[in-house]
């Protein structure tokens, strides 16, 4: 008879809790009700553990016992999913064909990822994937159980008739280069000189090339949340850029909520340039779209050529609701995809409330697109934005972890203040 074999709350939300089966199931109870959230390529084996993200209530790891030869149609022991369940990441990668008992993520740094097997402990720090072996004084003996001491910053392993055993969190550095880095509650502090504008600052946080060798291309997405508690607004919109390609477009995602589900007026400013022709038009495919959990509505799309000279400019009225602006190179042959980027952009968002000032987004944004070798000298993107009331904020880049395949490599993140002056870097 199947029954329970692992239980998980997000620690963002305890309304949010995962549980995982022996017959390999994994389900999501929320204040809606429970749901089977299985589906490939999950493997029908004893699944033995489940671990989320402690800033994101939708991340989760689970571990599966059993060998491949088991389940050879689905094969892997760490599975991975960044959307509540919605679809899995088989993140195995490099991992013995052993079962996997038990996985544990360090609570400051969330890409660091712990798995124990009956071959011993590993450690990845991109999310799963490219693990690394971890023996750190431990016996040569299966690992039961992992468990994460906050307070001490402390990680326990349970072995196989060998006690437990206890290492420092952090004490193995990353491997080099990190795919996708990530900033957690970094308090931005107040100008100096106080800006009258953005009287708690005006922030930039962008993506550039790490110090791995060579360039890595693909796609990428940076997530900016402004941490409760506050107002949590971006005042008055966001400005973001970077490069594009035939393959990615560049995007950005804002929220618009407010205590009196007020329409709110946005004001589109765009300019860029090609690759090819630097001071000449470049011709992208502008859309916005308003999304919900299960539809996506265009409102709003026009094909223009655009240049550094004169910017593109339009006004739009929206109802409260979470909306994606992107732009997409035209004209371009399928097969440049994936090479030099076609160009750049500089798309500005700005906010009010339809007869005043005021309105912005809600909560934060997450915005991308290519990232390459870039030809005009910049970074592969950009966010940056105002703040009227006092915020720490936590950012996440997310790239091949997320993307696979498609995804870029070897990235870092960087959140500057209206003085150019660099706050944050990592790595």
């Amino acid at each position: 008879e199947d029954s329970i074999t692992a239980i998980a709350i997000a620690p963002t939300d305890r309304n949010v809790i995962y549980t995982a089966g022996s017959d390999g199931s994994i389900s999501k109870i929320t204040t809606a009700g429970s749901a089977l959230i299985s589906k490939a390529p999950l493997p029908n084996r004893y699944a033995t553990d489940i671990a989320v993200s402690p800033i994101d209530a939708g991340t989760l790891l689970v571990s599966y016992s059993g060998f491949n030869s088991a389940t050879p149609g689905s094969p892997g022991h760490v599975f991975r999913s960044n959307d509540g369940g919605a679809s899995w990441i088989n993140v195995s990668d490099n991992l013995p064909d052993a079962p996997a008992n038990a996985v544990a993520i360090r609570p400051d740094q969330p890409n660091e990822i712990y798995v124990g097997t009956d071959a011993g402990m590993y450690v990845s720090f991109s999310g799963g994937g490219a693990w690394a072996r971890m023996d750190n004084g431990l016996p040569n003996a299966p690992i039961t159980a992992l468990a994460v001491n906050r307070t001490t910053d402390l990680l326990a392993a349970a072995t196989y008739g060998r006690s437990v055993w206890t290492t420092a969190l952090g004490a193995l550095a990353p491997p080099g280069p990190q795919d996708e880095p990530f900033l957690l509650s970094a308090p931005l502090p107040a100008p100096v000189p106080p800006n009258a504008n953005c009287s708690s600052g005006f922030f930039i946080a962008r993506v550039e090339d790490g110090d791995g060798p060579g360039v890595q291309p693909g796609i990428f997405a940076l997530e900016l949340l402004l941490d409760s508690p506050g107002t949590r607004i971006l005042a008055g919109g966001l400005n973001f850029g970077g490069l594009t390609d035939v393959s990615q477009v560049g995007f950005a995602g804002f929220n618009i909520a407010n205590a009196a589900n007020e329409n709110q007026r946005v004001d589109i400013r765009l300019t860029g340039n090609s690759t090819d022709d630097p001071s000449g038009d470049f011709l992208v495919r502008v859309t916005i779209n308003r999304r919900t959990q299960t539809t996506t509505e265009q409102i709003f799309q026009t094909v223009t050529a655009i240049n550094l000279r004169e910017p593109y400019e339009t006004s739009l009225v929206v109802e409260p609701g979470f909306y994606e602006a992107t732009v997409a190179p035209e004209g371009f042959p399928p097969e440049a995809a994936r090479g030099e980027p076609e160009g750049q952009f500089f798309f500005s968002l700005a906010s009010n409330f339809v007869d005043r000032p005021g309105g912005g987004f809600q909560g934060g944004t997450v915005a991308g697109g290519y990232h390459a070798e870039n030809p005009f000298g910049g970074v592969s993107g950009f966010v940056a934005f105002c703040l009227g009331t006092p915020h720490s904020a936590s950012l996440q880049v997310r790239s091949a972890p997320t993307y696979g395949s498609s995804g870029a490599g070897d990235l870092r993140i960087q959140v500057l203040d209206a003085n150019q002056q660099l706050l944050y870097s990592v790595p």
